[in-house]
């Protein structure tokens, strides 16, 4: 990871928008993993792995009768706690909004990140919010691929993204360029924020977005371990199951008008940090 100039800037721009010490932000290091001790992961096992603070899922060709006796031969003995500790998320601390820099002598790339503060997961904006971050950077279906990459050839991967975690998010987006043109992809990346935060995008690109997001959906209902993360996301984050079955129909109903106003409000470039590597 730290020979890699991309982990660098997304571990870089974490600290940035959540604050250097927020759980979010903690980053492993050949120092913090050889001072764990065993006692240290006994005293994490016996605060929270227990059965009424687990989530147990099984997916696949299987009988409920079959499958619950062998829960029970497997997990019968195993007792529940009283108490469990809370687990309490501190409040963010950004850094002041600017253009940060990790300076690497001798790289013939640039990695660079633009990264805005996002929402919850359970927000109601959220699912509009990432079908916009989608529009920004969903392949070959997102607008940097088609002009950092097919009109520019700055890079070859460019990519957008909005993080899924229960208590608050962030968007990216970026690529890694030749250093000669990191500053003209910059200036790409935020027009292209700002033109999808002031003008609403054509239908016949929406529906491009819209398409492959739905597909790539519907078709993760063929794979049973991905249909038990999705189970086990929607307890975690108290989404009811009826809301995830009908996840590709909000997303196939989504208007410009929608991806325009949550662009507003998360996606503004004038409110996101830069982080060159």
């Amino acid at each position: 990871e730290k020979s890699n100039s991309n982990s660098l800037a997304s571990a870089l721009s974490r600290k940035i928008l959540y604050g250097e010490k927020h759980p979010y932000a903690k980053r492993a290091t050949k120092e913090s993993i050889e001072s764990i001790r065993v006692d240290d992961l006994n005293r994490l096992r016996n605060m929270y792995f227990h059965p009424n603070n687990a989530i147990l899922v099984v997916s696949g060709d299987v009988i409920e009768e079959e499958i619950l006796e062998l829960i029970d031969e497997k997990f019968g003995s195993w007792r529940k706690r009283m108490y469990i500790p809370k687990i309490e998320i501190p409040k963010l601390k950004p850094m002041p909004k600017g253009v940060y820099f990790i300076n690497r002598p001798g790289s013939v790339q640039s990695s660079v990140i633009l990264t805005t503060q996002a929402i919850p997961y359970s927000n109601k904006d959220y699912e509009k919010l990432k079908m916009a971050s989608s529009v920004i950077g969903a392949g070959f279906a997102g607008r940097l691929f088609r002009t950092l990459r097919e009109k520019h050839s700055y890079t070859y991967s460019p990519y957008g993204y909005v993080t899924s975690a229960k208590a608050t998010n962030r968007f990216a987006c970026g690529a890694d360029v030749r250093n000669s043109v990191t500053d003209s992809t910059i200036i790409v990346i935020k027009k292209q924020l700002k033109m999808l935060a002031d003008q609403e995008a054509e239908e016949a690109e929406l529906n491009r977005v819209k398409n492959y997001r739905v597909g790539s959906y519907l078709m993760s209902f063929q794979n049973s371990s991905r249909i038990a993360a999705m189970i086990q996301n929607a307890v975690f984050n108290k989404i009811p199951f009826d809301k995830m079955e009908t996840y590709h129909e909000r997303m196939a109903s989504m208007t410009p008008s929608d991806i325009k106003e949550v662009a507003s409000k998360y996606l503004d470039p004038k409110n996101a940090y830069i982080i060159v590597v």
